[in-house]
């Protein structure tokens, strides 16, 4: 059986007509506020009133910017003018230092000798062993483990 993938599953729903529920809020809440002061307010106020809400309402409805809707520009615009654009560091004082002092003289005629392990073919091979099976190497006497655990790790082979 066959079903249909929902395609665009992040677009808005239209509400009424080509506006979503969030166009539709703006329109109408620029719409009350312009109705509002049309009844209370005298006709020079009103204009003054009406026409910039009139264009905030449009704008937020209608215009995006970058594909951006225009209320996000607006929180972006106010975030800029609100963040600092100058970062100032302010060093923390030096804190004071430690000085350890070596309590034991040593004399320059005592030279310590370190002798190191010499790597042979053998040891190298081993070494690589270990780094390739993440130490286990050895397992069931084996040096090469093939069997792998579900996360992918090896594991020994079971009898």
């Amino acid at each position: 059986m066959q079903y249909k993938v929902p395609q665009n599953i992040d677009l808005e729903d239209k509400i009424i007509g080509p506006l979503t529920l969030v166009q539709f809020v703006y329109l109408m809440t620029g719409g009350m506020i312009i109705y509002i002061s049309f009844n209370t307010i005298s006709s020079a106020a009103f204009y003054l009133i009406a026409i910039p809400v009139a264009l905030l309402s449009l704008a937020l409805t209608f215009v995006k910017v970058q594909d951006q809707s225009f209320s996000h520009f607006l929180g972006a615009f106010a975030l800029y003018f609100a963040k600092p654009r100058k970062r100032i560091w302010h060093k923390i004082p030096e804190m004071e230092t430690v000085k350890v002092v070596e309590t034991r003289v040593i004399k320059k005629d005592d030279k310590k000798v370190y002798k190191g392990k010499t790597l042979n073919q053998t040891n190298l091979e081993e070494l690589s062993t270990v780094l390739d099976t993440r130490g286990l190497g050895n397992i069931q006497g084996e040096k090469n483990p093939t069997i792998l655990n579900n996360k992918g790790q090896y594991a020994p082979k079971r009898k």
